[in-house]
């Protein structure tokens, strides 16, 4: 990107850090978030860590039990457009160039879409959540994302024989209204 930057017009070294700035944060933060809020998902609903430590296959979650915790509670909760050409929603006509804030976490609990959406339920298929975006802005690192977390989270469950809050110590971090982050999650393990 540095090259890029320094050769031509496509780049510049101003939009540089901020497009370094979101490759961090898309690969590391996201990917962590969807670990840590997985984990604290499974440990508020004990029957769901069940099911899921029980379909551990090969130290991994299976796609279902990965999707729905995704969907339950994504890393990333909102996140901003334009509008590109006038486009009407609910009846109110949006104008090209209006901004638009795309309420993710809102729109994986929507009830016309998810059958008791406040429910984690390992089982839930089929299950269109939106935690990495759609079409065009489909997540490139999803399928990363998705792996390095049903592996952390499916270790986790098939090399512990319990798992459970050491207390209620579980922080959010205050990061900003768009990202779901824990900053404390303190457990009690019992190995395998």
């Amino acid at each position: 990107m540095i090259a890029e930057a320094d050769s031509g017009p496509t780049l510049t070294r101003r939009d540089l850090l901020p497009m370094c700035t979101l490759l961090l944060m898309a690969d590391c933060e996201t990917t962590a978030n969807i670990i840590t809020n997985g984990a604290l998902a499974l440990l508020r609903h004990p029957d769901q860590l069940a099911i899921a430590r029980d379909r551990v296959t090969g130290g991994q979650l299976p796609n279902t039990a990965m999707n729905e915790l995704l969907r339950y509670d994504s890393s990333i909760q909102i996140t901003f457009r334009t509008v590109r050409r006038p486009t009407v929603i609910a009846g109110t006509t949006l104008a090209q160039g209006t901004p638009a804030a795309l309420l993710i976490g809102s729109a994986d609990h929507d009830p016309r879409v998810f059958v008791r959406p406040d429910r984690l339920d390992m089982d839930r298929a089929p299950n269109p959540h939106l935690s990495f975006g759609a079409g065009i802005h489909y997540c490139l690192g999803a399928p990363l994302a998705r792996l390095e977390a049903s592996l952390a989270l499916g270790r986790l469950l098939a090399r512990t024989r319990g798992i459970e809050p050491a207390h209620s110590a579980v922080r959010l971090k205050d990061i900003t209204a768009a990202i779901r982050d824990v900053q404390a999650l303190p457990v009690a393990l019992t190995a395998a």
